[in-house]
C-alpha cells in the first residue's frame, strides 16, 4: 500500500513536470535598434554577394551574425 502510494506521488509529479509551460517574455525592439540590425544584416548580405567590396566583403559572416544577434537581444532585453 505504501508502495503504490509512492508510485502515485511520483507519477504525479512526471505530469506535473510535462505539463508546465515555458514561456519566454519578448519585448518588441525599439525602432532604432530594430534599424540598426537591418542595417548591419543587409550589408553583411551584400557582402556575402559582392565580396569585392571593401571592409564589409571580409566580414560578411561577421555582420550578418552581428545583426541577428542584436535583433534577438532586442526581443530579449527590455528597453534595447
Amino acid at each position: 500500500m505504501l508502495i503504490e502510494y509512492k508510485l502515485f506521488q511520483i507519477s504525479a509529479k512526471i505530469r506535473n513536470i510535462t505539463r508546465m509551460e515555458f514561456k519566454m517574455k519578448l519585448n518588441p525592439p525599439k525602432v532604432i535598434t530594430f534599424w540598426i540590425a537591418v542595417v548591419i544584416g543587409v550589408l553583411g548580405f551584400l557582402g556575402l554577394i559582392i565580396p569585392s567590396l571593401p571592409v564589409v566583403g571580409a566580414y560578411a559572416g561577421w555582420f550578418l551574425f552581428v545583426g541577428f544577434a542584436l535583433l534577438v537581444l532586442g526581443l530579449l532585453v527590455k528597453g534595447l
